[in-house]
């Protein structure tokens, strides 16, 4: 579980740099900030996809990674992220 923390806590810091880094106005690097933060959240939700009796801690991590998945227009992806939380 260490590697799915240290992950999900990677991609929340990149998720809060982004938001910093749009505040500021730096939009590309808002939106590359972004993408490292989706793809830190996948790769912990896919570590622990198959772990049904780690709930909530699973769909939590899903329902995040489809947010940021959201937020880089990778909508089927999300879809797939969402679908794998339910």
């Amino acid at each position: 579980m260490s590697q799915i923390q240290a992950l999900h806590q990677k991609a929340m810091d990149l998720a809060e740099a982004a938001a910093v880094a749009r505040l500021r106005g730096a939009l590309e690097q808002a939106a590359q900030l972004t993408r490292q933060a989706f793809e830190q959240e996948a790769q912990a939700a896919a570590l622990i996809a198959n772990k049904l009796d780690a709930e909530p801690t699973r769909s939590v991590l899903h329902r995040s990674a489809a947010s940021l998945a959201i937020e880089c227009c990778e909508l089927r992806t999300a879809e797939r992220l969402i679908a794998t939380a339910l």
